[in-house]
């Protein structure tokens, strides 16, 4: 999604955009309702998660580098290519052939490396970053703790933190059927959400929190759902865990969804319960929707969240004090709509599409004209 924001909006008068991505799915579909070149072509990563690291992930990688270093150069060379913008800090095809072919890199880092427990390096994290730091001109980061690591490990002034971005006049106030309707709830009903799908997101967390906040607030009318796309075992996980709740009708699976802007606008509160996180776009969408946010203090979220102010920022794994923030601001609604409306208000200043966008095409703009200046 932020990889769509940045080309479906960067200056087509400046820059001529070519996308290269490993399958069709989601996004090649976006990119050819609008228009833009793409080319599907096999793709692996030298950062593997931990469910794929072992020896044959690493002689699949190498056994195919030849020929997918070649399919990059040739594009290069045939579209007279000036840049290659490489999405993740997990892929590093586009960096070593942009290397060989003589153009400048551009990494952008939306994912930790450091304390993150579903990517694993083959490498040190030290010996990681200094690899990387060979193959680009310049890094862009998503927030302060992904670059930190970074920085300490390559100490050089080619490392920019971009925040990311959120379309705001997606959550601006539409017609569109609410949630509860949906669920066949009562229009009364506070929803409380937590969004996608992964395990590090911290639904364990967030289903004990929901289990204390029922436990002192048995009368209240409130629903939680849990949205995203779950693996089949862990999601029976989840499920026997609600199952073992005193109220285990008041949870919902809504799958994946392409609606989440009409789905935060009808929710009364966003968790956030990451275990890390390198800058959650999900907590950007709920302050544009004006809500408040309950997140951990798992990275990102500390850049995004004023404290007491936007939302709450709670300690990893405390299901305790995400249940009290929740308490407190079922308790006192009109404080719940104001620090929403805080959210948005700040949103509107530093999460705007045009800053983020604009922010890119300055750093990719240097970063060519560089190339062109006497050594």
């Amino acid at each position: 999604m932020c990889l769509f924001d940045l080309i479906s909006r960067i200056n087509k008068e400046e820059f001529n955009v070519y996308i290269h991505i490993p399958e069709k799915g989601e996004l090649s579909g976006e990119l050819e309702k609008a228009g833009i070149p793409y080319f599907v072509s096999i793709t692996d990563i030298w950062i593997p998660s931990k469910s794929d690291w072992g020896i044959m992930q690493v002689v699949r990688f190498f056994k195919t580098l030849r020929a997918r270093i070649w399919s990059i150069e040739t594009k290069i060379q045939n579209l007279n290519i000036d840049l290659v913008y490489t999405n993740s800090i997990t892929c590093i095809d586009g960096a070593i052939a942009a290397k060989r072919m003589g153009i400048p890199h551009i990494w952008h880092l939306h994912e930790n490396i450091k304390g993150n427990t579903s990517l694993k390096s083959y490498l040190p994290l030290s010996l990681t970053y200094f690899i990387a730091n060979k193959l680009t001109q310049h890094f862009i980061a998503v927030s302060n703790i992904v670059a930190s690591p970074l920085l300490t490990a390559i100490r050089d002034n080619k490392v920019d933190v971009v925040h990311n971005a959120t379309n705001l006049s997606d959550f601006d106030n539409q017609q569109t059927p609410s949630i509860h309707e949906e669920l066949a709830l009562s229009r009364h009903t506070r929803l409380i959400a937590i969004i996608g799908g992964h395990p590090l997101k911290g639904h364990k967390t967030f289903i004990e929190a929901a289990q204390n906040l029922l436990t002192e607030k048995q009368n209240q009318q409130v629903a939680f759902i849990l949205i995203g796309e779950f693996e089949k075992t862990y999601l029976a996980i989840l499920k026997q865990l609600i199952n073992a709740t005193q109220a285990p009708h008041l949870f919902h699976f809504l799958g994946h969804r392409n609606d989440i802007p009409a789905i935060l606008r009808s929710i009364h509160t966003l968790v956030l319960a990451s275990e890390s996180e390198g800058l959650p776009r999900v907590v950007m969408e709920a302050m544009a929707a004006g809500k408040p946010v309950v997140a951990t203090r798992c990275g990102g979220p500390v850049e995004l969240v004023v404290d007491g102010d936007t939302g709450y920022l709670v300690l990893i794994n405390d299901a305790n004090a995400i249940a009290q923030r929740l308490s407190y601001l079922l308790d006192h609604p009109e404080w719940a709509q104001e620090m929403g409306q805080r959210g948005r208000k700040k949103a509107e200043t530093d999460f705007t599409m045009d800053r983020y966008v604009g922010s890119i095409e300055k750093i990719i703009k240097k970063e060519i004209t560089q190339r062109w200046l006497p050594q």
